[in-house]
């Protein structure tokens, strides 16, 4: 009896060293993957400009989101952002460095709407002159 149990603990050490060295292969090939689908779009993404209507979950009209494309790291799969919005209720947010996991740049909702650099840049001044006010 203890010599079965010792097998049958064996073969399953040993499908269970199968099956970690799997799940690494499986995920260099989905990492690999995501390399030759998607970072040609991430990396065509830099220097595009986007908007975003945003809100609280109220039924209100809401805000636009902008958001500028400042970089791609394709180690960790993010991009960096400069994002900024002037929401209905006054408060302004920017975020000069946010970095944000893509996993795929044609579905992202913040990347949902293109504009201009031109758009953008009017907009980020109007509130950098709303800030040089105070």
């Amino acid at each position: 009896m203890e010599k079965e149990t010792n097998t049958l603990n064996a073969r399953i050490k040993a499908q269970q060293s199968i099956c970690d060295r799997n799940r690494k292969l499986l995920k260099k090939l989905t990492d690999d993957l995501f390399v030759l689908e998607t970072e040609p779009e991430c990396k065509a993404l830099i220097g595009k400009c986007f908007r975003y209507r945003n809100s609280c979950g109220k039924k209100e009209e809401g805000w636009w989101l902008y958001t500028k494309v400042l970089s791609y790291n394709p180690k960790d799969k993010q991009l960096t952002l400069l994002r900024f919005e002037w929401k209905s209720c006054g408060t302004i947010e920017i975020q000069p460095k946010n970095e944000r996991f893509i996993s795929n740049p044609l579905t992202d909702y913040i990347l949902e709407e293109p504009i201009t650099i031109a758009e953008f840049n009017a907009e980020l001044a109007k509130i950098k002159k709303l800030i040089n006010k105070l």
